[in-house]
């Protein structure tokens, strides 16, 4: 098909750009050409609205208040590596306490389960 468009820019003509994108939506319904559209439309609005300044500084300020809640969550954590490394420590001297208490108390009660039965009445 010739072009009918300006040969030095290589524009291409209203007519040819419409039957360029009918080819491309030949195979959709009338509702999803009119949904693709209508997108295309909106789409070209909020770019005309954008601005670039205020897009920057607000993507700034997003990570910003990204960069405090990881600040925040490393602190959360730090916190409790403390308190676990605490929880350890007290976990470790209970252990060492009732592992020596126990040896004592086994050569007890095999001394004195061995010398005297017990004299518990059950309860009926």
């Amino acid at each position: 098909m010739p072009s009918t468009g300006d040969a030095r820019t290589g524009d291409k003509s209203i007519t040819e750009r419409f039957k360029s994108l009918g080819a491309q939506l030949g195979g959709m319904g009338i509702l999803s050409r009119a949904s693709y559209i209508i997108r295309s439309k909106v789409n070209a609005v909020l770019n005309r609205a954008e601005n670039p300044q205020e897009t920057l500084d607000y993507s700034y300020e997003q990570l910003r208040d990204q960069l405090q809640d990881v600040k925040q969550g490393i602190a959360d954590l730090t916190t409790q590596k403390k308190r676990l490394e605490i929880q350890k420590r007290r976990l470790e001297r209970t252990s060492r306490n009732t592992t020596n208490r126990p040896a004592r108390r086994s050569a007890r009660t095999v001394t004195t389960s061995h010398a005297r039965p017990s004299r518990r009445k059950s309860r009926r």
